[in-house]
């Protein structure tokens, strides 16, 4: 069932904070996002921070477009960029465009300080 919301920017709001709140469990997953590339980088993303979140600094809507700028919050748990989990907190910014059609994500391009996130696990 789609999520009604009076604008896309509400609901990406309200994606964030399900996603947030339910540590981004399968069904809420499913009732957001159509978008099957975002639906395997949500699954990578957990696998090395099962409690990641993004914080939005910035948000813009225009059409069926809502641009994102903010940041990645999460804890290191699992493996990235052969940094083996190191338990540390990290927090890196990232831009994000995603699409809505028919309450859904169907699309999104993403960008995201990984090289950041590299150093504050290695610091």
């Amino acid at each position: 069932m789609p999520i009604i919301a009076t604008d896309n920017a509400e609901f990406i709001r309200s994606y964030f904070a399900e996603m947030r709140a339910t540590s981004g469990r399968q069904d809420v997953i499913d009732r957001f996002v159509a978008d099957e590339q975002l639906k395997q980088h949500i699954c990578w993303a957990k696998s090395v921070a099962p409690d990641y979140h993004i914080v939005a600094e910035q948000m813009v809507s225009e059409g069926d477009t809502v641009a994102v700028r903010g940041k990645v919050n999460g804890i290191h748990r699992g493996e990235f960029n052969g940094i083996p989990p190191t338990g540390k907190q990290f927090s890196v910014d990232v831009a994000v465009f995603y699409r809505v059609k028919d309450g859904k994500i169907v699309d999104h391009w993403m960008v995201f300080d990984a090289l950041g996130a590299v150093n504050q696990l290695k610091a």
